[in-house]
């Protein structure tokens, strides 16, 4: 189901460039009518994507539950609508309303889903997420910030696309690449090791979680920047970003470093030798943290394809590195660190190619603009 949205083609991301650019413009009408196309797409999508769900689970497991099958096709219907909604809302900056729904979202999930699973076991509870999702679709949709109404305007949908695309492309190598320490350590050291290395993931993830609440916050004004041509504007926004994700992410590192080893020893013994890999994966979300600012710019400035040129030679990168690492015979230890060769060489390439494409200070030069 993760992968599901690639049949959106982007759209959603093409929609959360375009509607900061169109707010600098005046432009509401067309702000509007892109939010509708935008939703439109993500229910076709989603339409779309019930035969597929349903071929694939008959397919893995014959006897595959038919009301578990439909109730997960309804929560995936109601979560991309979900996902529409936070969208809209954040590319018009109201990031307090859009987390107060993130909040309403898991308050109401959490308790349909407990309730269904009490009514009618695993089919309720799946029911239940989808029930608690649709109840807070309708405490939003009245929002003239996320516009319910259907446009499917050929011209819309191509540029939407053409913007999106490669972002959403960038997206899903960005999450391969962080999955191939796991993969080569499978292959060389078998399922086990990645058992115990998963044990200093788990304090990755939350850290990571931070880095894309504030890029969330940040994207669009950077977007309105390069919309107003004011590169000076635009640099010191990426550079706020940066600072605030190097400052949120060394104190989390902090704590990570220092609690998480007593958390695993007390608690969960058996995982202890998974604590080897845990400095270089963390100092790899710091890596991450540096060049996520760049990354940001490049897809607001219209040089998405720049950006999705990277990811994609990151990608060989990494598994060339952690696949030597493993070979060397360096353990999970020199698989991590791999991981943070990887994400610093990333982050230079990111730092550089937008320095290139306008970051860079200089005398008479003129920002860049989102695409139109």
């Amino acid at each position: 189901m993760g992968y599901l949205p690639l049949l959106q083609l982007g759209v959603l991301n093409g929609m959360n460039q375009r509607v900061p650019a169109l707010r600098v413009d005046g432009s509401s009408n067309e702000a509007r009518i892109v939010k509708q196309t935008a939703l439109a797409v993500t229910v076709l999508a989603a339409v779309a994507a019930v035969p597929l769900l349903f071929g694939t689970a008959t397919f893995w497991q014959e006897n595959a539950s038919v009301p578990v099958l439909g109730a997960a096709a309804a929560f995936f219907l109601m979560s991309q609508l979900q996902l529409w909604q936070q969208m809209c809302l954040r590319a018009e900056m109201a990031f307090a309303d859009a987390a107060r729904q993130q909040m309403l979202v898991s308050v109401l999930v959490f308790g349909a889903a407990l309730a269904g699973l009490w009514l009618s076991g695993l089919p309720g509870f799946v029911a239940g997420q989808a029930l608690g999702t649709a109840l807070s679709l309708l405490m939003y949709a009245q929002d003239h910030r996320a516009p319910i109404g259907w446009s499917l305007r050929r011209p819309t949908l191509v540029e939407l696309s053409g913007i999106g695309f490669p972002i959403m492309l960038s997206s899903i190598i960005f999450a391969a690449t962080l999955s191939a320490d796991r993969v080569v350590l499978a292959h060389f050291h078998g399922v086990a090791v990645v058992g115990q290395y998963a044990v200093a993931l788990i304090a990755t993830n939350g850290m990571f979680l931070v880095l894309q609440t504030v890029s969330q916050q940040f994207y669009p004004r950077i977007v309105a920047a390069c919309r107003r041509a004011d590169l000076l504007a635009a640099r010191e926004i990426v550079r706020q970003q940066t600072a605030m994700n190097l400052a949120l992410t060394s104190a989390a590192a902090v704590a990570v470093l220092i609690l998480f080893p007593w958390i695993v020893r007390t608690f969960m013994p058996a995982y202890r030798d998974g604590l080897e890999a845990l400095l270089p994966l963390v100092l790899s979300m710091l890596a991450i943290a540096s060049g996520n600012g760049f990354a940001n710019f490049l897809n607001s400035a219209g040089r998405q394809r720049a950006g999705l040129a990277i990811h994609l030679l990151s990608l060989p990168v990494a598994y060339g590195l952690t696949s030597a690492a493993a070979a060397a015979g360096w353990g999970p230890r020199g698989v991590a660190y791999a991981v943070l060769a990887t994400f610093l060489l990333q982050a230079a390439a990111l730092w550089r190619c937008a320095w290139h494409f306008g970051l860079k200070p200089a005398a008479g030069s003129e920002a860049p603009k989102c695409a139109s």
